[in-house]
């Protein structure tokens, strides 16, 4: 069986951080391009991510999903405004994408060292 990865976590935070830049450099365009492709990105990573969430406490593994789901959903609101220029947001991407990628690396290293004498 071939095994599917998503994409790094620093692909992940390089590419919000690209949407970032575009959105203070004026691209409104690219910004909502790129923030398009992150949104794809994080699918895929939350894709790559979901079997790691089967060894988790229930609650902590809805935590994660629920978070990602609200990156993804942000994100893909940041770009329907950037597209139809109703406003000019000045997005902390980066911050939410790394505290997320933060969060299911702690998740995974609790689980993993209730299993290390």
């Amino acid at each position: 069986m071939e095994r599917h990865e998503g994409p790094g976590a620093e692909a992940l935070v390089d590419h919000a951080w690209m949407v970032a830049c575009a959105v203070v450099l004026g691209h409104r365009m690219d910004a909502a391009a790129a923030a398009d492709r992150l949104v794809g990105e994080l699918v895929v990573h939350d894709e790559a991510f979901a079997p790691a969430r089967r060894y988790l406490e229930p609650h902590l593994a809805q935590t994660l999903v629920s978070s990602a789901s609200s990156l993804r959903a942000g994100v893909a609101r940041l770009a329907e405004e950037l597209r139809a220029g109703t406003s000019w947001p000045r997005p902390a991407l980066r911050s939410a994408v790394v505290g997320l990628i933060l969060a299911e690396a702690a998740a995974v290293g609790d689980c993993a060292s209730a299993y290390v004498d």
